[in-house]
């Protein structure tokens, strides 16, 4: 592309320049008149010679490897944002049990979440995994506010203390 660019405008550029020499050197009168139509003449088929000597085939083959690329880069995005949505939703979760169990007094716990995809494209916390030192009290409390807050039933709350 860069090329055909290059050749159009050295073309222009010569053309002028030897129009304008010759219109310079023609003396007035019908001659420089008629010469002044072919110079005219000579710079319209300079102008419109890159139309004329286009590669179409080419050009489809540029036009349509930039829509691939395109599709590439919209798929990567794509999945990129998949991921990154997924991860916000597994961190905002981890970080909402966390203070769950703060606030009624577990230590130490770490949480782990996983997401899963339904059927419309949208993650949701799939299971849990908790970890710390709590007591049975506690395990039960926060297992029914991960049931009632979140949606994860507790077949699918896993739960394990320091020491195991």
């Amino acid at each position: 592309m860069t090329e055909l660019m290059r050749s159009w405008v050295i073309g222009i550029t010569g053309m002028s320049l030897i129009t304008s020499v010759t219109m310079a050197i023609v003396p007035k009168g019908r001659v420089r008149k008629t010469v002044s139509l072919i110079c005219g003449m000579a710079m319209i088929v300079v102008l419109v010679s890159p139309v004329l000597d286009f590669d179409y085939d080419i050009f489809a083959q540029y036009v349509s490897g930039y829509s691939y690329d395109t599709d590439v880069q919209e798929k990567n995005l794509d999945e990129e944002n998949e991921r990154l949505t997924r991860r916000i939703i597994q961190e905002e979760v981890d970080a909402y049990i966390l203070d769950k169990a703060q606030s009624i007094g577990c230590a130490d716990v770490t949480v782990s979440t996983q997401t899963k995809m339904d059927e419309d494209g949208a993650w949701y916390p799939w299971e849990v995994t908790v970890e710390g030192e709590f007591t049975s009290e506690q395990q039960l409390q926060l297992q029914n506010t991960i049931e009632g807050d979140i949606g994860i039933p507790p077949e699918r709350q896993y739960w394990s203390t320091s020491d195991e």
